[in-house]
């Protein structure tokens, strides 16, 4: 579906089931306001006196609940007003999302009003932090800041959004969440019976890394190397538009050939190192990763294919113990495919 940007965070907090947040509305982020009223039945918005409490309520939420905390400040002052909150979430390793707005993409870098290098400001307090210019990276941006934010040493992740990216429509499609919880091996009949209770559906058992696949995530030493380009890949949204070195020869270096998802179409599993064919039976490229998904009983894998050949709905094979195996190529996740 096509939405605006606006919309679309207030879809992924509640995707990451965010239920309340915290803040104080200005200019910047006067869209992201209109899209909170219209889920305000999902999502309690509690409005403060200062943007400084709104931090300090996000982090004393998420001491509280376990919950990452949210808080929603505008450019300029509304956003340097979130630093003190910050400060004490990193300090006390508390997850937290900042989402603040700021002037359109256009008027970066000019002394435009209310504008402040967000990002240069906050850098040194959080454990991670973005800009976002374009409506299309929102989505991807959000859910990585929710992840960073409460895996590993918790902590406070901000997200600094431009005026015409809440504004401009990109398309949005939701993605359902996944939730990996650890118990000791002698407690598996117990957290099984409270699954069952909960009415949870079982979709099949698999290892880790049967599970990435199934969810379209790349591993390194497979479909990432130090020699690969990722922006010959699916996951290019994470570098794309990002300064760091190196970025002009990463953009000079044509594709040779580009990372695709297979779901074969025959019996027949894709193994690392496997060769992918065209129905010529010419090789066109190489199986980095690959199994059969309890999830929806079919054979997938990631390969390394000429560009030709990349496109969805292509027909390839997969030499699969001497035979031809016949596969397509598809789009991640394979969940949705």
């Amino acid at each position: 579906m096509r939405i605006r940007g606006a919309d679309v965070i207030t879809e992924v907090l509640i995707e990451q089931g965010v239920d309340t947040v915290f803040g104080y509305p200005g200019g910047a982020v006067l869209e992201i306001y209109d899209a909170l009223y219209k889920h305000r039945g999902e999502i309690t918005h509690h409005i403060t006196a200062h943007e400084q409490g709104a931090a300090h309520a996000a982090d004393g939420f998420a001491r509280a609940t376990g919950k990452t905390g949210v808080v929603i400040a505008t450019s300029g002052p509304g956003a340097t007003n979130l630093v003190t909150g910050i400060a004490t979430a990193y300090m006390d390793s508390v997850p937290m999302v900042a989402i603040t707005g700021n002037v359109g993409s256009g008027l970066i870098g000019k002394d435009s009003f209310q504008e402040v290098y967000t990002m240069g400001i906050t850098m040194p307090i959080t454990k991670h932090n973005y800009m976002v210019q374009r409506a299309e990276d929102i989505a991807p941006t959000l859910r990585e800041a929710f992840r960073i934010a409460g895996s590993g040493r918790k902590g406070p992740v901000l997200v600094d959004i431009t005026k015409d990216a809440t504004i401009n429509e990109c398309d949005y499609l939701p993605q359902p969440g996944f939730v990996e919880e650890k118990a000791p091996p002698e407690n598996d009949e117990a957290v099984w019976e409270v699954l069952v209770k909960a009415d949870a559906t079982p979709c099949g058992l698999g290892a880790r890394d049967t599970l990435r696949l199934e969810a379209g995530f790349p591993l390194y030493g497979h479909e990432l190397t130090e020699s690969t380009n990722p922006l010959c890949t699916p996951f290019a949204w994470v570098v794309k538009d990002k300064p760091f070195h190196g970025r002009e020869r990463m953009w000079g270096v044509s594709c040779a050939r580009r990372l695709v998802g297979l779901r074969m179409t025959e019996r027949g599993i894709p193994r690392q190192g496997y060769k992918v064919m065209s129905v010529d039976g010419e090789v066109v490229g190489e199986i980095t990763s690959g199994t059969l998904s309890p999830l929806t009983r079919d054979c997938i894998g990631f390969a390394w294919v000429d560009p030709e050949l990349a496109q969805e709905g292509s027909n390839v094979e997969v030499e699969v113990r001497g035979r031809g195996i016949a596969a397509t190529v598809v789009t991640p996740p394979f969940y949705q495919a």
